[in-house]
């Protein structure tokens, strides 16, 4: 159990290390020379890039093992943003042409995703039963 604790705590790390990497870069090199990205997104590319060095198949077996823990319970990094629509919903619903302007670039958003996935898979559908 504490070698699974300190394997999970290694790869939490690695992660929160690229994060922090990325807001580095966002906020204090990037934007001095004038290019713009959000800092989450570096930190991300920081991490991909991290993982293409090491090699297909040559993931380490803890950051997996988080990735999955965190894929799996996705549905609670939802909890903070329902709750600020709530908490805000007075304020939100004063701005309905914005509101009704975020669902449906999100809606068209994920629409082009599906199509665009569809397309290079060449799928008509995800089988729920092809999970691994």
């Amino acid at each position: 159990m504490m070698k699974i604790t300190i394997e999970w705590t290694k790869a939490i790390t690695l992660v929160l290390v690229c994060v922090f990497a990325g807001q580095w870069l966002a906020r204090d090199v990037l934007q001095n020379i004038g290019i713009y990205m959000p800092s989450p997104l570096i930190g991300l590319l920081l991490l991909f890039g991290g993982l293409v060095l090491l090699g297909a198949g040559n993931t380490p077996t803890a950051l997996h093992n988080v990735s999955q823990f965190l894929l799996k319970h996705m549905s609670l990094f939802f909890v903070p943003a329902t709750l600020s629509v709530i908490l805000y919903w007075s304020e939100i619903s004063s701005h309905l042409v914005v509101l009704i302007a975020i669902v449906v670039s999100t809606f068209i958003g994920m629409l082009c995703t599906l199509y665009t996935f569809k397309w290079l898979t060449g799928k008509a559908a995800i089988d729920p039963s092809d999970r691994n």
